[in-house]
């Protein structure tokens, strides 16, 4: 009978006599596999929990007077001290409230001018080109748009009317033809369109164009839907409950499809061809809830500069 042969005590339950390390490199192992697992496992949280949108929470509301009947405020730095301001049209009062901030997030006493009948809706920009901030408001008892020119400080010369007609209801400022000039685009909710006026870089504008859009349009936002390069025009239909997009084909001309509605033609006068007909297929506005805006400002086509406008909020 063979003798039977002793093993050394395994402390591991797997280290062998005859090389007495395996079971501590083993164990070594182990413990280094769950310490990286609680390293990944702790990781995944730390992103889980970055991936969180941050709180927001505002102090509560300061109150500043207006002109009676505000109905539409713009914010931008009107008397160039480096401080964001605030215009805002007053319906009921035909005028329009200026307000300096002192960049603390106060404003001064409201300094009141006369727009026209009905402002509805105040849009921001340089509109003749001498780095100063100018106004334009859509009045709508009126017909016309207002055109304020910054003057300096603040100031702000009598305003001059475009008309209109068709009861302009809100007003978007944007490069439309890429010139470097700021044009405007007015949503006309008495005559169903949407007006286009291309700037002549020194506070007038050109001959009027309008576009059909659907029934009652009352905001007008303007982006490259399609990314290529040109301006384009999305208007809110409170009746139709639809979208009209209107595609930007040319410098000068647009495409117009309504979301749920027929296609119709523009033509620019200043341009020498037709719009084209183009559908539209992104869908229809579930409701009219005040107006329509891009998320983020307006996208820019690449190394396309971002003009000096600021739109109208509401």
């Amino acid at each position: 009978m063979r003798p039977r042969t002793s093993r050394a005590p395994s402390t591991s339950g797997c280290e062998h006599a005859s090389h007495p390390g395996v079971g501590a490199a083993y164990a070594l192992q182990r413990r280094a596999l769950s310490l990286a697992l609680q390293v990944i496992l702790l990781g995944c949280g730390a992103r889980e929990a970055a991936a969180q949108p941050p709180a927001v929470e505002f102090a509560p509301h300061r109150d500043f007077a207006t002109g009676f009947q505000p109905i539409s405020v713009a914010v931008g730095d009107l008397n160039g001290d480096g401080r964001l301001d605030l215009a805002v049209a007053n319906v009921g009062g035909n005028s329009v409230s200026v307000l300096m901030g002192d960049g603390t997030g106060a404003f001064g006493p409201t300094t009141d001018m006369p727009a026209a009948d009905g402002p509805h809706s105040i849009a921001l920009g340089d509109f003749n080109g001498d780095g100063r901030i100018d106004m334009a408001t859509a009045n709508y008892r009126s017909g016309n748009v207002s055109i304020l020119l910054g003057t300096g400080g603040g100031a702000f010369s009598p305003a001059t009317q475009i008309p209109i007609g068709g009861r302009p209801y809100a007003v978007e400022v944007e490069d439309l033809n890429a010139d470097g000039k700021l044009d405007l685009a007015i949503a006309n909710n008495g005559a169903n369109n949407v007006s286009v006026l291309l700037g002549n870089g020194d506070g007038t504008f050109g001959a009027r164009a309008d576009y059909g859009a659907g029934d009652l349009p009352t905001y007008v936002a303007i982006a490259d839907l399609n990314a290529d390069g040109k301006r384009d025009l999305a208007v809110v239909n409170g009746n139709a409950n639809t979208v009209s997009v209107l595609l930007g084909i040319s410098d000068r001309d647009l495409a117009v499809g309504h979301c749920g509605g027929r296609s119709e033609r523009g033509r620019h006068p200043r341009s020498g061809g037709d719009g084209l007909r183009s559908q539209c297929r992104l869908g229809t506005a579930e409701q009219w809830i005040g107006g329509i805006r891009v998320p983020g400002g307006l996208p820019h086509g690449a190394g396309t500069p971002r003009p000096r406008g600021w739109r109208h909020q509401r």
